[in-house]
């Protein structure tokens, strides 16, 4: 990614790339994990409330919300999902960079 962006942007290495890298990373991992989240609260939740709906599996939840909600169905959820990834992934990715600096070693 930061090779990427190093290509396709006048970003240099250092701060700026580091945060533009990992606030990349933090949104396709919710892209990636949004749908499963859903559909696993879903499941959990089914055994409690009658009114969530009765799936067999995640595959038939899945059918379930696209067939009722459409495609963003799966995505309820996900600002807030990015709210918390995003963070913790920009603070993983510039601490591991500044320290990799401190030890003398490159930038990935």
């Amino acid at each position: 990614m930061l090779q990427a962006l190093i290509r396709w942007t006048p970003l240099e290495e250092g701060f700026y790339l580091h945060l533009s890298s990992s606030t990349v990373a933090g949104l396709v991992s919710t892209l990636i994990t949004a749908p499963v989240d859903m559909i696993k609260t879903r499941l959990m939740l089914q055994r409690e409330s009658k009114t969530v709906g009765t799936y067999k599996n995640g595959f038939h939840c899945a059918y379930q919300v696209v067939r009722t909600e459409g495609l963003r169905g799966l995505y309820k959820g996900g600002f807030v999902m990015f709210a918390r990834l995003s963070p913790q992934t920009m603070i993983t990715f510039i601490l591991c960079e500044k320290l990799r600096g401190v030890a003398g070693l490159k930038a990935l």
